[in-house]
């Protein structure tokens, strides 16, 4: 798909006074670009989906139906430390009602409204260019499931804390159904679930987790190995 052949949809739906709904990568919880109550033309951008990384200037420009696991993928060989995506958008590239290409140049009000979630609702969105971070040689990714039971104030201590912890250390954590064997039988409980990443080596990781989080009793073994103990079951690896 190229741009140039979005301009004769825009254009021939404007004449005609049909309402256009713009897909993208998909991404897209309530269904507006594909529902409505009236007959509408949908514009299809999930070919344009294009990503072209420059390593000198540390930027990417993404087409817009790109979707962010095709963007993952693509910078993955080359975190929340560095913010959001939107907030790494340097430049974009858009078509508005009329047919005009925009750039970094419109409006500023526009070109903060267009990085909010929203930004068919301002014209088609052809590609971002997204600048990029360094990341350290190796990092960490860790996760560590544990029972509810007997651990409530772990979850607590998480929400009251994790403002503290250091840039490096992207943590989340979230409540699922677990299951437990013993024998032939089997038993569902709940779960906490913590999944992390550290931005640097484990022998730094670790001295970090006895300070926040020594409930979780992490060893520097535990990130070469899974362990699984009857009270937890930890999951960590080193990647370079």
């Amino acid at each position: 798909m190229k741009e140039k052949e979005i301009r004769p949809v825009i254009l021939c739906s404007k004449k005609v006074g049909q309402l256009i709904k713009i897909k993208s990568g998909g991404h897209d919880y309530e269904g507006i670009s594909y529902r409505y109550e009236y007959p509408f033309v949908m514009l299809d951008l999930s070919n344009l989906n294009k990503i072209k990384i420059d390593l000198s200037e540390e930027t990417a420009w993404v087409q817009a139906g790109a979707t962010l696991g095709q963007f993952y993928y693509a910078i993955a060989k080359r975190s929340k430390v560095h913010g959001f995506p939107a907030d790494n958008v340097v430049d974009a590239r858009v078509m508005d009602v009329n047919g005009n290409i925009l750039d970094r140049e419109m409006k500023e009000d526009l070109f903060w409204a267009i990085r909010g979630g929203g930004g068919a609702s301002f014209g088609v969105i052809l590609r971002w260019k997204l600048k990029l971070v360094r990341v350290p040689e190796k990092l960490i990714v860790f996760t560590i499931r544990t029972k509810l039971e007997g651990n409530r104030n772990l979850l607590q201590k998480w929400e009251n804390i994790s403002h503290q912890l250091p840039e490096d250390l992207f943590f989340r954590a979230a409540v699922q159904n677990g299951r437990s064997s013993a024998g032939n039988i089997t038993k569902k409980h709940v779960q906490f679930y913590f999944q992390a990443q550290y931005l640097g080596p484990v022998d730094e990781l670790i001295p970090l987790l006895k300070q926040y989080f020594p409930e979780f009793n992490l060893e520097r073994n535990d990130c070469f190995q899974e362990n699984t103990t009857a009270d937890a079951e930890k999951e960590c690896h080193e990647v370079s």
